[in-house]
Protein backbone atom coordinates (compact mmCIF):
# COMPACT_ATOMS: atom_id res chain seq x y z
CA UNK A 1 0.00 0.00 0.00
CA UNK A 2 2.84 2.38 0.83
CA UNK A 3 4.49 1.82 -2.54
CA UNK A 4 1.19 2.46 -4.34
CA UNK A 5 0.61 5.65 -2.32
CA UNK A 6 4.02 6.99 -3.35
CA UNK A 7 3.40 6.09 -6.99
CA UNK A 8 0.00 7.79 -6.96
CA UNK A 9 1.47 10.92 -5.41
CA UNK A 10 4.16 10.96 -8.08
CA UNK A 11 1.50 10.67 -10.79
CA UNK A 12 -0.53 13.44 -9.15
CA UNK A 13 2.48 15.75 -9.36
CA UNK A 14 2.79 14.93 -13.05
CA UNK A 15 -0.89 15.01 -14.11
CA UNK A 16 -2.71 16.92 -11.39
CA UNK A 17 -5.54 14.40 -11.03
CA UNK A 18 -7.08 14.94 -7.57
CA UNK A 19 -8.34 11.33 -7.56
CA UNK A 20 -4.73 10.13 -7.26
CA UNK A 21 -4.14 12.41 -4.25
CA UNK A 22 -7.32 11.20 -2.54
CA UNK A 23 -6.43 7.55 -3.08
CA UNK A 24 -2.88 8.13 -1.80
CA UNK A 25 -4.35 9.79 1.29
CA UNK A 26 -6.56 6.78 2.00
CA UNK A 27 -3.71 4.31 1.49
CA UNK A 28 -1.52 6.23 3.93
CA UNK A 29 -4.34 6.15 6.48
CA UNK A 30 -4.55 2.38 6.09
CA UNK A 31 -0.79 1.97 6.58
CA UNK A 32 -0.82 4.07 9.75
CA UNK A 33 -3.82 2.10 11.08
CA UNK A 34 -2.46 -1.41 10.57
CA UNK A 35 1.29 -0.99 11.12
CA UNK A 36 3.07 -0.77 14.45
CA UNK A 37 4.56 2.65 15.30
CA UNK A 38 8.11 1.23 15.43
CA UNK A 39 7.81 -0.53 12.04
CA UNK A 40 9.64 0.57 8.92
CA UNK A 41 6.35 0.97 7.02
CA UNK A 42 4.86 3.24 9.71
CA UNK A 43 7.96 5.43 9.77
CA UNK A 44 7.99 5.81 5.99
CA UNK A 45 4.26 6.57 5.95
CA UNK A 46 4.90 9.35 8.48
CA UNK A 47 7.53 10.75 6.12
CA UNK A 48 5.26 10.59 3.08
CA UNK A 49 2.30 12.20 4.88
CA UNK A 50 3.83 15.71 4.94
CA UNK A 51 4.65 15.31 1.25
CA UNK A 52 0.98 14.79 0.47
CA UNK A 53 -0.04 17.99 2.22
CA UNK A 54 2.81 20.08 0.85
CA UNK A 55 2.42 18.86 -2.74
CA UNK A 56 -1.36 18.74 -2.98
CA UNK A 57 -2.65 21.27 -0.49
CA UNK A 58 -5.18 18.74 0.84
CA UNK A 59 -5.61 17.74 4.47
CA UNK A 60 -3.58 14.55 4.67
CA UNK A 61 -4.12 11.86 7.27
CA UNK A 62 -2.98 12.48 10.82
CA UNK A 63 -1.67 15.74 12.17
CA UNK A 64 0.30 16.78 9.11
CA UNK A 65 1.14 20.23 10.43
CA UNK A 66 2.57 18.64 13.53
CA UNK A 67 4.59 16.19 11.44
CA UNK A 68 6.06 19.03 9.40
CA UNK A 69 6.75 21.01 12.57
CA UNK A 70 8.51 18.07 14.20
CA UNK A 71 10.59 17.52 11.08
CA UNK A 72 11.48 21.22 10.92
CA UNK A 73 12.32 21.39 14.61
CA UNK A 74 14.44 18.28 14.42
CA UNK A 75 16.58 19.65 11.60
CA UNK A 76 16.58 23.18 12.96
CA UNK A 77 17.69 22.36 16.52
CA UNK A 78 20.17 19.62 15.70
CA UNK A 79 22.80 19.13 13.08
CA UNK A 80 24.04 15.86 11.70
CA UNK A 81 27.44 14.94 13.14
CA UNK A 82 28.38 13.28 9.86
CA UNK A 83 30.02 14.78 6.79
CA UNK A 84 28.29 13.91 3.54
CA UNK A 85 31.49 14.46 1.58
CA UNK A 86 33.42 12.10 3.86
CA UNK A 87 30.73 9.41 3.67
CA UNK A 88 30.68 9.74 -0.10
CA UNK A 89 34.45 9.24 -0.16
CA UNK A 90 34.03 6.16 2.03
CA UNK A 91 31.31 4.93 -0.32
CA UNK A 92 33.60 5.40 -3.31
CA UNK A 93 36.23 3.36 -1.46
CA UNK A 94 33.64 0.60 -1.01
CA UNK A 95 32.87 0.78 -4.71
CA UNK A 96 36.52 0.25 -5.60
CA UNK A 97 37.13 -2.61 -3.16
CA UNK A 98 34.94 -5.13 -1.37
CA UNK A 99 34.84 -4.04 2.28
CA UNK A 100 31.55 -5.27 3.82
CA UNK A 101 32.21 -3.80 7.27
CA UNK A 102 32.96 -0.32 5.91
CA UNK A 103 29.91 -0.47 3.66
CA UNK A 104 27.66 -1.45 6.59
CA UNK A 105 29.10 1.44 8.60
CA UNK A 106 28.49 3.91 5.77
CA UNK A 107 24.87 2.76 5.44
CA UNK A 108 24.30 3.00 9.19
CA UNK A 109 25.76 6.51 9.32
CA UNK A 110 23.75 7.66 6.31
CA UNK A 111 20.54 6.40 7.94
CA UNK A 112 21.45 8.22 11.14
CA UNK A 113 22.23 11.43 9.28
CA UNK A 114 18.88 11.34 7.49
CA UNK A 115 17.11 11.49 10.86
CA UNK A 116 18.24 15.13 11.08
CA UNK A 117 16.45 16.08 7.84
CA UNK A 118 12.80 16.23 6.91
CA UNK A 119 11.75 15.25 3.37
CA UNK A 120 12.38 18.05 0.91
CA UNK A 121 14.53 20.13 3.24
CA UNK A 122 17.92 21.44 2.01
CA UNK A 123 20.41 18.60 1.97
CA UNK A 124 17.81 15.83 2.26
CA UNK A 125 18.07 14.76 -1.39
CA UNK A 126 21.86 14.42 -1.19
CA UNK A 127 21.74 12.19 1.88
CA UNK A 128 18.86 10.14 0.50
CA UNK A 129 20.57 9.57 -2.84
CA UNK A 130 23.83 8.53 -1.19
CA UNK A 131 21.96 6.03 1.00
CA UNK A 132 20.20 4.60 -2.05
CA UNK A 133 23.54 4.20 -3.85
CA UNK A 134 25.10 2.50 -0.82
CA UNK A 135 22.18 0.09 -0.43
CA UNK A 136 22.31 -0.70 -4.14
CA UNK A 137 26.00 -1.52 -3.87
CA UNK A 138 25.39 -3.80 -0.88
CA UNK A 139 22.63 -5.56 -2.80
CA UNK A 140 25.02 -6.24 -5.68
CA UNK A 141 27.63 -7.60 -3.29
CA UNK A 142 25.44 -9.53 -0.84
CA UNK A 143 22.10 -10.03 -2.60
CA UNK A 144 19.87 -8.84 0.27
CA UNK A 145 16.46 -8.31 -1.33
CA UNK A 146 15.39 -5.81 1.36
CA UNK A 147 18.19 -3.49 0.25
CA UNK A 148 16.84 -3.44 -3.31
CA UNK A 149 13.29 -2.82 -2.08
CA UNK A 150 14.53 0.11 0.01
CA UNK A 151 16.40 1.56 -2.95
CA UNK A 152 13.26 1.39 -5.09
CA UNK A 153 11.16 3.07 -2.42
CA UNK A 154 13.75 5.81 -1.83
CA UNK A 155 14.04 6.41 -5.58
CA UNK A 156 10.29 6.93 -5.92
CA UNK A 157 10.36 9.23 -2.92
CA UNK A 158 13.15 11.36 -4.44
CA UNK A 159 11.30 11.52 -7.74
CA UNK A 160 8.29 13.08 -6.02
CA UNK A 161 10.36 15.82 -4.43
CA UNK A 162 12.13 16.78 -7.66
CA UNK A 163 9.04 16.89 -9.87
CA UNK A 164 9.20 20.67 -10.25
CA UNK A 165 12.93 21.03 -10.82
CA UNK A 166 13.93 19.99 -14.34
CA UNK A 167 17.58 19.10 -13.74
CA UNK A 168 17.03 17.22 -10.48
CA UNK A 169 13.91 15.55 -11.85
CA UNK A 170 15.82 14.20 -14.84
CA UNK A 171 18.45 12.77 -12.50
CA UNK A 172 15.77 11.17 -10.32
CA UNK A 173 14.05 9.68 -13.37
CA UNK A 174 17.35 8.15 -14.48
CA UNK A 175 18.04 6.78 -11.01
CA UNK A 176 14.60 5.16 -10.69
CA UNK A 177 14.88 3.67 -14.19
CA UNK A 178 18.19 2.11 -13.17
CA UNK A 179 16.68 0.60 -10.02
CA UNK A 180 13.77 -0.87 -11.99
CA UNK A 181 16.28 -2.29 -14.49
CA UNK A 182 18.10 -3.98 -11.62
CA UNK A 183 14.87 -5.29 -10.10
CA UNK A 184 13.77 -6.70 -13.44
CA UNK A 185 17.04 -8.63 -13.68
CA UNK A 186 16.39 -9.93 -10.17
CA UNK A 187 12.69 -10.88 -10.40
CA UNK A 188 11.87 -10.85 -14.13
CA UNK A 189 8.69 -8.81 -13.56
CA UNK A 190 7.64 -7.41 -16.91
CA UNK A 191 5.92 -4.41 -15.28
CA UNK A 192 9.25 -3.23 -13.89
CA UNK A 193 10.75 -3.36 -17.37
CA UNK A 194 7.84 -1.53 -18.96
CA UNK A 195 7.97 1.24 -16.37
CA UNK A 196 11.74 1.48 -16.77
CA UNK A 197 11.42 1.86 -20.54
CA UNK A 198 8.96 4.72 -20.14
CA UNK A 199 11.20 6.44 -17.60
CA UNK A 200 14.21 6.03 -19.90
CA UNK A 201 12.24 7.64 -22.73
CA UNK A 202 11.30 10.51 -20.40
CA UNK A 203 14.97 10.99 -19.54
CA UNK A 204 15.94 10.96 -23.22
CA UNK A 205 13.33 13.65 -23.94
CA UNK A 206 14.95 15.81 -21.24
CA UNK A 207 18.48 15.31 -22.62
CA UNK A 208 18.45 16.61 -26.23
CA UNK A 209 21.48 16.40 -28.56
CA UNK A 210 24.35 18.35 -27.03
CA UNK A 211 23.30 17.64 -23.43
CA UNK A 212 26.19 16.22 -21.36
CA UNK A 213 24.02 13.27 -20.26
CA UNK A 214 22.80 12.44 -23.77
CA UNK A 215 25.20 9.51 -24.13
CA UNK A 216 24.16 7.72 -20.95
CA UNK A 217 20.49 8.33 -21.77
CA UNK A 218 20.97 6.71 -25.18
CA UNK A 219 22.74 3.74 -23.61
CA UNK A 220 20.15 3.17 -20.90
CA UNK A 221 17.23 3.21 -23.31
CA UNK A 222 19.12 0.85 -25.60
CA UNK A 223 19.66 -1.59 -22.71
CA UNK A 224 15.96 -1.50 -21.79
CA UNK A 225 14.77 -2.03 -25.35
CA UNK A 226 17.15 -4.94 -25.78
CA UNK A 227 15.88 -6.55 -22.56
CA UNK A 228 12.30 -6.23 -23.79
CA UNK A 229 13.26 -7.80 -27.10
CA UNK A 230 14.94 -10.73 -25.39
CA UNK A 231 12.00 -11.36 -23.07
CA UNK A 232 9.17 -11.50 -25.59
CA UNK A 233 10.82 -12.58 -28.83
CA UNK A 234 7.49 -11.96 -30.54
CA UNK A 235 6.46 -8.86 -32.48
CA UNK A 236 2.95 -8.68 -31.07
CA UNK A 237 4.13 -9.18 -27.48
CA UNK A 238 6.84 -6.57 -27.90
CA UNK A 239 4.49 -4.01 -29.42
CA UNK A 240 1.99 -4.55 -26.62
CA UNK A 241 4.65 -4.40 -23.89
CA UNK A 242 6.34 -1.13 -24.88
CA UNK A 243 3.17 0.42 -26.38
CA UNK A 244 4.92 2.00 -29.30
CA UNK A 245 4.19 1.97 -33.02
CA UNK A 246 6.97 -0.14 -34.43
CA UNK A 247 6.83 -1.90 -37.78
CA UNK A 248 8.92 -4.93 -36.99
CA UNK A 249 10.61 -6.65 -34.08
CA UNK A 250 14.06 -6.18 -35.57
CA UNK A 251 13.60 -2.40 -35.49
CA UNK A 252 13.85 -2.46 -31.71
CA UNK A 253 17.14 -4.33 -31.69
CA UNK A 254 18.51 -2.16 -34.49
CA UNK A 255 17.44 0.91 -32.52
CA UNK A 256 19.23 -0.38 -29.43
CA UNK A 257 22.41 -0.94 -31.47
CA UNK A 258 22.19 2.48 -33.09
CA UNK A 259 21.66 4.14 -29.71
CA UNK A 260 24.86 2.54 -28.47
CA UNK A 261 26.75 3.52 -31.62
CA UNK A 262 25.59 7.12 -31.14
CA UNK A 263 26.68 7.01 -27.52
CA UNK A 264 30.08 5.60 -28.50
CA UNK A 265 30.66 8.60 -30.77
CA UNK A 266 30.21 10.78 -27.70
CA UNK A 267 32.57 8.56 -25.69
CA UNK A 268 35.76 8.10 -27.73
CA UNK A 269 38.85 6.27 -26.40
CA UNK A 270 40.06 8.16 -23.35
CA UNK A 271 36.55 8.90 -22.12
CA UNK A 272 35.97 7.24 -18.70
CA UNK A 273 32.79 5.52 -19.97
CA UNK A 274 34.17 4.33 -23.31
CA UNK A 275 34.77 0.77 -22.08
CA UNK A 276 31.27 0.25 -20.67
CA UNK A 277 29.75 1.60 -23.88
CA UNK A 278 31.85 -0.83 -25.90
CA UNK A 279 30.56 -3.65 -23.69
CA UNK A 280 26.96 -2.59 -24.21
CA UNK A 281 27.34 -2.46 -27.99
CA UNK A 282 29.12 -5.82 -27.87
CA UNK A 283 26.12 -7.34 -26.08
CA UNK A 284 23.56 -5.99 -28.56
CA UNK A 285 25.54 -7.15 -31.59
CA UNK A 286 25.79 -10.59 -30.00
CA UNK A 287 22.03 -10.65 -29.57
CA UNK A 288 21.46 -9.66 -33.19
CA UNK A 289 23.84 -12.40 -34.31
CA UNK A 290 21.72 -14.92 -32.38
CA UNK A 291 18.66 -13.69 -34.29
CA UNK A 292 20.09 -13.23 -37.78
CA UNK A 293 23.19 -15.40 -37.88
CA UNK A 294 25.19 -12.57 -39.48
CA UNK A 295 28.83 -13.47 -38.83
CA UNK A 296 29.89 -9.83 -39.18
CA UNK A 297 27.91 -8.97 -36.04
CA UNK A 298 29.70 -11.68 -34.05
CA UNK A 299 33.12 -10.65 -35.36
CA UNK A 300 32.47 -7.02 -34.45
CA UNK A 301 31.13 -8.00 -31.02
CA UNK A 302 34.33 -9.95 -30.26
CA UNK A 303 36.52 -7.06 -31.38
CA UNK A 304 34.55 -4.61 -29.26
CA UNK A 305 34.83 -6.95 -26.26
CA UNK A 306 38.60 -7.18 -26.69
CA UNK A 307 38.85 -3.38 -26.95
CA UNK A 308 36.75 -2.97 -23.81
CA UNK A 309 38.94 -5.42 -21.89
CA UNK A 310 42.09 -3.50 -22.85
CA UNK A 311 40.54 -0.24 -21.60
CA UNK A 312 39.35 -1.73 -18.30
CA UNK A 313 41.95 -2.18 -15.53
CA UNK A 314 41.73 -5.46 -13.57
CA UNK A 315 40.73 -3.67 -10.36
CA UNK A 316 37.77 -1.93 -12.04
CA UNK A 317 34.29 -3.13 -10.88
CA UNK A 318 33.29 -3.85 -14.51
CA UNK A 319 36.34 -5.95 -15.35
CA UNK A 320 34.63 -9.23 -14.46
CA UNK A 321 31.67 -8.29 -16.66
CA UNK A 322 34.00 -7.55 -19.58
CA UNK A 323 35.68 -10.93 -19.14
CA UNK A 324 32.35 -12.73 -18.95
CA UNK A 325 30.87 -10.99 -22.01
CA UNK A 326 33.90 -11.67 -24.17
CA UNK A 327 34.00 -15.28 -22.98
CA UNK A 328 30.40 -15.78 -24.10
CA UNK A 329 31.13 -14.40 -27.58
CA UNK A 330 34.21 -16.59 -27.98
CA UNK A 331 32.17 -19.64 -26.93
CA UNK A 332 29.64 -18.79 -29.61
CA UNK A 333 32.40 -18.42 -32.18
CA UNK A 334 33.76 -21.84 -31.21
CA UNK A 335 30.32 -23.33 -31.84
CA UNK A 336 30.38 -21.77 -35.30
CA UNK A 337 33.97 -22.51 -36.34
CA UNK A 338 35.11 -25.38 -34.13
CA UNK A 339 38.38 -23.56 -33.46
CA UNK A 340 39.76 -24.89 -30.17
CA UNK A 341 41.67 -21.67 -29.51
CA UNK A 342 38.36 -19.80 -29.17
CA UNK A 343 37.12 -22.31 -26.60
CA UNK A 344 40.38 -22.17 -24.63
CA UNK A 345 40.21 -18.38 -24.48
CA UNK A 346 36.55 -18.49 -23.46
CA UNK A 347 37.27 -20.91 -20.60
CA UNK A 348 40.14 -18.77 -19.36
CA UNK A 349 38.01 -15.61 -19.43
CA UNK A 350 35.25 -17.34 -17.48
CA UNK A 351 37.76 -18.66 -14.93
CA UNK A 352 39.16 -15.16 -14.46
CA UNK A 353 35.67 -13.70 -14.07
CA UNK A 354 34.78 -16.35 -11.48
CA UNK A 355 37.86 -15.46 -9.43
CA UNK A 356 36.61 -11.87 -9.22
CA UNK A 357 33.09 -12.91 -8.20
CA UNK A 358 33.50 -14.38 -4.75
CA UNK A 359 30.71 -16.29 -2.94
CA UNK A 360 27.81 -13.92 -2.33
CA UNK A 361 28.41 -11.87 -5.48
CA UNK A 362 25.15 -11.39 -7.41
CA UNK A 363 26.74 -12.62 -10.68
CA UNK A 364 28.72 -15.57 -9.32
CA UNK A 365 26.07 -18.07 -10.41
CA UNK A 366 26.31 -16.75 -13.98
CA UNK A 367 30.07 -17.25 -14.02
CA UNK A 368 29.76 -20.78 -12.63
CA UNK A 369 27.16 -21.62 -15.27
CA UNK A 370 29.22 -20.16 -18.13
CA UNK A 371 32.34 -22.00 -17.05
CA UNK A 372 30.43 -25.25 -16.64
CA UNK A 373 28.94 -25.02 -20.12
CA UNK A 374 32.31 -24.33 -21.75
CA UNK A 375 34.06 -27.14 -19.89
CA UNK A 376 31.34 -29.48 -21.10
CA UNK A 377 31.86 -28.65 -24.78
Amino acid sequence: MLKLAITLLSRFNKRGDATDADEANQLLANVLDICLPDSREYTLAELVTPMLAMHTGVNAVGDTSAAVAVSSTRSGNQRSPYSLDQLRRNLEQCNQQDNPRLLDDVISQLRSALSFYGPGQPGWIGWKESLAIALGLRFERQGQKQDLEDVLLFSREMLMWTSRHRTHHCHSLKHLAGVLRRQFRQDGDRKDLEEGIQLSRDVLALTPPGHPDRAISLCNLGIDLSAQFKQSGDRDDLDEAIQLDRDALVDDLDEAIQLHRDALVLRPPGHPDCAITLCSLETELGTRFEQSGDKDDLDEAIQLGQDALVLTPPEHPHYAMSLSNLGEKLSTQFEQSGDGDDLDKAIQHHRDALMLRSPGHSDRAISLCNLGVDLGM
